[in-house]
């Protein structure tokens, strides 16, 4: 971005690797930048060139299955874990991360929302005791307890239903 005259200047494009990216998040190093694709249900993660800000073409990708019924929706970085919500299988799953970007593309994690709730956002507490994720389905909004040493989410409690004007 141009300091002087707030104007954005394209570095570079590179594929998302799969269908109606729908959200980005970054690490808080400034090191990966992780896109949740709708259609396709899959995560994409790309590499971000410190000098030049350019993002590297992508060397990991994840899938859920099945296929044809995810849609991730949010990908949200905090403490080691990528957590990532898939609206069509109504899970929040969360994968470890490391130096090169995600350990394993395995899940370390998996919590079932209720089935049919689409969970879309989340937000961690600023110290770490539980989340809140939106849920664009059921219109509700759902407290996730969290170990503030870890990240890790345990079981999800509905925290309100139908917030039609609430945010």
């Amino acid at each position: 971005m141009n300091q002087d005259s707030g104007t954005l200047r394209l570095i570079n494009t590179v594929s998302s690797m799969g269908g109606s990216p729908c959200f980005i998040s970054v690490d808080p190093l400034n090191r990966f930048l992780f896109v949740a694709n709708y259609y396709s249900g899959n995560l994409t993660v790309l590499q971000i060139d410190p000098l030049t800000g350019a993002l590297k073409p992508s060397q990991q990708f994840l899938t859920h299955t099945p296929a044809a019924s995810s849609h991730l929706h949010g990908a949200a970085i905090y403490k080691n874990y990528a957590t990532v919500l898939d609206k069509g299988l109504d899970t929040i799953s969360q994968y470890p991360l490391s130096s090169t970007g995600l350990a394993s593309t395995d899940p370390v994690n998996v919590i079932n929302a209720p089935v049919g709730t689409g969970p879309t956002h989340i937000k961690f507490d600023p110290d770490g005791r539980f989340a809140l994720s939106l849920n664009a389905q059921s219109a509700s909004v759902t407290l996730i307890p969290a170990d503030p040493d870890t990240g890790l989410l345990m079981v999800c409690i509905k925290l309100f239903n139908h917030y039609y004007g609430l945010f």
